[in-house]
């Protein structure tokens, strides 16, 4: 969407900006072990990875949305990079 591959924070937040410019309101980019990059009218944060044992990762972006969606609200979202 963005024609930005993206292998690092800097490439996540150039495709960012695209994404702003074209009229995306909110953004969320996966960053692997590197966590989610998260952008909005008003914040941006990076989300931080942890680590858990992995038994089946059926659901898992289910699970990531739904947890997501929560914490944004709950507005504890809100923070800088």
């Amino acid at each position: 969407m963005t024609g930005v591959t993206i292998r690092s924070l800097d490439d996540a937040k150039n495709a960012v900006t695209i994404l702003h410019e074209k009229g995306i309101k909110t953004v969320l980019i996966a960053l692997g072990k590197d966590g989610v990059c998260y952008s909005d009218e008003d914040a941006e944060k990076l989300y931080p990875w942890f680590s858990a044992p992995v038994v089946d990762t059926t659901g898992a972006g289910d699970a990531f949305n739904g947890a997501f969606t929560v914490a944004l609200i709950s507005g504890d979202y809100r923070a800088s990079y």
